[in-house]
């Protein structure tokens, strides 16, 4: 397939649109034209578009990601969550957790903790009530029930009573 143009977006300038043959083919990020060293003429086969756009889908997610991280510290859940909403295909899903795991990003025994120490600071809330809040945001009942067991004191329940 032939591109025939590469236009920058107007309204997002980290972005182009790709014509093939004369037609707008998709969208690109800037990182994924430079990665794969895209240009007016190039003849590229199927298989390779299909890298080009797994990579692009691969760099929009990042993003998203991490414009939902900068409001503050999410879960895995909450990430996976975040970036199917958007329609992020399941195997960049998992290479996006991997990333945002090695960059110390997510850890769901952090999360645990802090939510833990807030709700005992904050507002008294019992063992039950912090397993459920740790539930619906997605913590494992394993990473819960060690993370209430080492967070949460007896002087903390005889407290909330």
């Amino acid at each position: 397939m032939l591109i025939t143009k590469i236009e920058k977006q107007k309204k997002n300038n980290k972005r182009y649109n790709l014509y093939i043959a004369g037609e707008f083919y998709c969208g690109l990020y800037d990182d994924t034209i430079l990665k794969f060293g895209i240009a007016s003429g190039d003849e590229l086969a199927e298989d390779k578009l299909n890298q080009i756009r797994e990579f692009d889908e691969y760099i929009y997610g990042k993003k998203i990601s991490f414009d939902y991280l900068s409001y503050r510290i999410r879960t895995v859940a909450e990430i996976k969550k975040k970036l199917k909403s958007k329609d992020i295909s399941p195997l960049v899903i998992d290479k996006i957790i991997y990333h945002l795991n090695e960059l110390g990003l997510i850890n769901d025994e952090e999360f645990a903790k802090q939510l833990i120490t807030e709700k005992i600071k904050n507002k008294p809330a019992g063992k039950r009530l912090l397993q459920q809040k740790l539930f619906e945001k997605g913590i494992s009942k394993q990473v819960s029930e060690s993370a209430i067991e080492k967070y949460l004191t007896e002087d903390d329940e005889k407290n909330m009573a």
